[in-house]
Parts: structure tokens; sequence; C-alpha cells
């Protein structure tokens, strides 16, 4: 019995993924790399083939597609810190910052290691402990970046589990800042 509803189940999911296929390939024209795998895929579930464990499951297809649009270049953050409507966080360890150096104008020292436990603190908590406002979940201007991208790239998606879905990481981070600036 738990077979056949692991089945019925994985099914719904993929008709779902079906339907974000779609849409998601209706905003990737310019993506031709993404908009190919994503249509092998919905090619593969709509000629009616069984879940297999290969399946594309909604996580899937979803990292599949938006893997660039959380990320911002060095122009897009310089234009974001000259209005001032950005929450700027460096996901490096004081050690490292005391290393390299340089901490971007207004951003605050929030360690990776800490992001899962911060973003869940009471405002009050996130104020006294990062000298900061704690970002909304709705803010669409929370950027975090390290020395390049990793640490960025875990920061934002550990961010994007908590429900923030609109921040953004800047992978260049803070080598890319210091050749450019």
């Amino acid at each position: 019995m738990s077979g056949i509803l692991a089945i019925r189940m994985n099914t719904r999911m993929l008709a779902c993924c079906v339907s974000l296929q779609k849409r998601l390939l209706a905003q990737t024209v310019a993506k031709s790399t993404t908009a190919s795998v994503l249509t092998e895929r919905r090619f593969s579930v709509e000629r009616g083939q069984p879940p297999t464990s290969n399946s594309p499951t909604v996580i899937q297809l979803v990292r599949c597609y938006s893997t660039h649009d959380y990320e911002m270049t060095y122009e897009e953050l310089k234009a974001l810190l000259n209005t001032g409507g950005v929450q700027l966080f460096d996901v490096r360890e004081p050690s490292e910052i005391e290393r390299d150096g340089e901490v971007l104008q207004n951003a605050a020292n929030l360690p990776l290691g800490q992001v899962k436990e911060a973003l869940v603190m009471t405002e009050e908590a996130f104020a006294e402990k990062y000298k900061c406002a704690r970002p909304q979940k709705w803010d669409a201007n929370v950027i975090f970046y390290g020395l390049g991208p990793i640490k960025s790239t875990a920061a934002v998606e550990l961010a994007h589990k908590a429900g923030y879905t609109k921040a953004r990481h800047y992978p260049g981070g803070i080598a890319e800042w210091k050749s450019k600036h």
C-alpha cells in the first residue's frame, strides 16, 4: 500500500513539475542551457513514462532554473549601495575579515555558521547581537557576500529555506569588489 501511495504522490509531484516547467520555460528564452534541460525533462514526463528514482522533483527543477536568479552582479550591487536601500551581510568569519580586510559599506558581519540561527531570532536579539535590524522575510534587498561565491551561496540557500525567498547574494564577493572598486 505504501508503494502505491508513494507512486501517486510522485506522479502528483511530476504533474506539478510539468506545470512549473511550462511557466519557467516561458521565462527562460535567454537561458538556452537551462531551457534545454527543462525541455528534456518535461518531454520525458509528458510522454507518460512512470516515475523513477531519477524523476525530477519540484526542488530540482527550481534549482535548475533559478541558480542565477538570486545572484547579483558588481554593477547591480554598486547601484543598490548608491541608493541605500539594501541590507548587506558579510558571511565571513571575523578572522577572515581581519585577514582579508575591507567590509563593504554598511555591511553587518553575520558569519555563515550563524545565519540559520540568526534569521529566526527575535528582532531585539538580532539587533543586539549584530548591531543592525533583522531583515524581514519580504525584504527584496537582503544581500549576502563573502570572499567569493561559496559562503554567500550557502548563506542565501539557508535564507531561502528560512522563508527569506527574495534574499540574494553577490558571488563575486569582496575579492571581485576590491579588483573593480
